[in-house]
């Protein structure tokens, strides 16, 4: 389903993307950055946010 669902998207780091939208770029296309509630700023394909849980530094 495209675009990404909205669990995805309200991770997406607006700021570090360089100006593209959640909603413009394909999931396995490059590595994107993503920002969790708790601050961290993973940069991670498309394919392996959902794979890994969210996420990894948050992970134990």
């Amino acid at each position: 389903m495209w675009p990404p669902c909205t669990a995805l998207a309200k991770d997406w780091n607006d700021a570090l993307n360089g100006g593209k939208f959640v909603k413009d770029v394909l999931p396995g296309s490059r590595p994107w950055w993503w920002i969790c509630p708790h601050g961290h700023d993973p940069h991670t394909m498309f394919r392996n946010r959902p794979r890994a849980g969210g996420c990894a530094a948050c992970k134990p």
